[in-house]
Parts: C-alpha cells; sequence; structure tokens
C-alpha cells in the first residue's frame, strides 16, 4: 500500500485506489510547481534514446494532469550533491507553491543523516549526498517558507537510499511518496521500461506510457498528501493570496 507521512510524523497508508482518487481534486489548491530531480525527471527515456523521451516526462504529464504551470528542474546523472552545487541557484523558488524532489539513484544517500545534516546553518552541511539533499531541502525553504515541499522515492532506488529518505521526510515533516510501492501499478515491470540494443530492459528509465504511469502515480500520492495537510496548506495559500 503507499504510505505517506503527513507532516506530523505519522505514516499514513493509502488502503485502496479510491481512496486516493477521489482525493486528486485536491491538487487544484496550487497553480505552480517545480520538479527537482536526476535523469528520470528530466525525463530520459535510455542511453540509446537519450532525448525522445523528455516531451513525455513525469512534470509534462503531471502539468496535464494537475493544471499546474511545472518547472522541470531534472538533469540527468547528477547526485543530490551535485544538483545542489550545480543547479539550485539556477532557480527563483519563491515563484513555485509547490517542489517535488527525486534525487538519490545516482550513487544515492548514506544513512548518515545526523552527521551529516547537523546544526542550524545548512549551508554548512555536509559536502555529502545526504548533507546535499537536506541543502536542497532547507535552500528552497530558506527561500520560501510557503511552499509545500513533497520527496519522491523513485522506483527502483536501493534500500538504503529508501529508507534515508523517509527519515529527512521525518526529520522536516515532510510527505513522502513511495514510488516503490506496488498497491496500484508496478513500475517495475519491463512494459513500462525502454528496451536497449540486443533486448535487455533498462529498469531505472522509463519509456513513455511509464512516465505517464508514474505520473499518475504522483497525483494520487499528492491528494493524498495534500489531505493529510490541509491546515498547514491553507495557511500557506492564505499568506499566498494575501499577497496578491
Amino acid at each position: 500500500m503507499n504510505s505517506f507521512y503527513d507532516g506530523e510524523g505519522n505514516n499514513i497508508v493509502i488502503e485502496s485506489e479510491m481512496n486516493a482518487s477521489v482525493l486528486d481534486y485536491l491538487t487544484d489548491a496550487f497553480n505552480t510547481a517545480i520538479c527537482v530531480g536526476d535523469s528520470v525527471t528530466e525525463g530520459v527515456g535510455s542511453v540509446s534514446d537519450y532525448n525522445k523521451v523528455k516531451n513525455y516526462s513525469y512534470p509534462t504529464r503531471l502539468a496535464k494532469m494537475t493544471g499546474w504551470t511545472i518547472e522541470n528542474a531534472g538533469k540527468a546523472g547528477l547526485t543530490a550533491l551535485q544538483w545542489w552545487q550545480q543547479i539550485f541557484a539556477n532557480y527563483d523558488y519563491s515563484q513555485y507553491q509547490v517542489a517535488l524532489i527525486e534525487l538519490g539513484l545516482n550513487n544515492g544517500l548514506t544513512d548518515t543523516l545526523e552527521t551529516d545534516c547537523a546544526g542550524n546553518d545548512y549551508t554548512a552541511f555536509a559536502d555529502t549526498n545526504t548533507g546535499g539533499y537536506c541543502k536542497i531541502v532547507e535552500g528552497i525553504k530558506a527561500q520560501n517558507e510557503n511552499i509545500f515541499i513533497v520527496l519522491l522515492i523513485s522506483s527502483g532506488i536501493g534500500a538504503t537510499t529508501k529508507d534515508v529518505i523517509n527519515k529527512i521526510g521525518e526529520k522536516y515533516n515532510l510527505p513522502v511518496i513511495d514510488l516503490t510501492d506496488r498497491t496500484y501499478m508496478n513500475l517495475a515491470e519491463s512494459k513500462y521500461h525502454p528496451v536497449l540494443s540486443g533486448g535487455n530492459v533498462d529498469y531505472i528509465h522509463l519509456n513513455i506510457m511509464g512516465y505517464l504511469a508514474k505520473a499518475k502515480l504522483i497525483h494520487l500520492g499528492l491528494g493524498e498528501a495534500i489531505n493529510n495537510n490541509v491546515a498547514n496548506i491553507n495557511s500557506m495559500l492564505t499568506v499566498i493570496a494575501s499577497a496578491e
């Protein structure tokens, strides 16, 4: 079953597809988002058709489902630390209402959260992938305290990295959408992945239908995450509305 942190440290489980699908209308609460990530955010199909799938990336599909204006800030091949070092400064996070973060496929995250992300100055966090991930979260919040941040666990990600992302969700009271969950569809199925020359399947990247399926899972997860944070989100949106 899909599970999410509700923003108060509680793990919430969706028990049926109906429970999730009736809540996805809640994404209407927002208008803009930025998707932080690597190749599976950017929309890479595989090494052999690197650019062919990008127009069908999950941010593109999710934009159609939600009506949001979405910035695809995925960059293939980057670790969490590299994204912080090379990409973070390119964006003004005050312009977005939602930030989806999906990092950790490249070189993973180490279970060193307490030491790598200690202290009150996030810019002084360790130059590790775990430290870089936390720098991204805190850096976004530093620019926009009213942004709704959601963490994504990639399909095919390692067990340690998955555990660390959940711990980061707990640390910052952020919802976590687990895309390795198989309640509604199994993104690990070969039909959702590109076939390389020689017939081998690339089980990391997705094909066009795979990114569509991924976007739908995220859409369902967002509805549940928003439902579990209605009071906080209402406060965020009230602040935004008062500034308009």
